[in-house]
């Protein structure tokens, strides 16, 4: 499901409790403008920004994923999600 989002080089996530991952998005793109285009898309996810004590080493998302009800739904949120961070 996750290989949507991470099909691109520059795009990886990584697990850090049990209900969120983080991406790492490409350097250059801004997480508050994708996590925007996201909500635009039907998906809110959180700029990973305000998570960091000091200054984030580049953009990341958190995502929260324990409110979906399946797996399909996860899988058109991933979607969706790709397309919200420009290539």
């Amino acid at each position: 499901m996750l290989s949507t989002a991470t099909s691109r080089p520059s795009m990886s996530c990584f697990r850090t409790a049990e209900t969120h991952l983080w991406a790492r998005l490409p350097r250059g793109l801004d997480d508050v403008e994708v996590a925007a285009a996201a909500r635009r898309g039907g998906v809110i996810v959180m700029p990973g920004r305000p998570f960091f004590p000091a200054e984030a080493p580049g953009p990341h998302l958190r995502l929260s994923f324990s409110a979906a009800a399946t797996e399909t739904e996860l899988d058109v949120a991933v979607r969706r999600l790709a397309a919200a961070a420009p290539n």
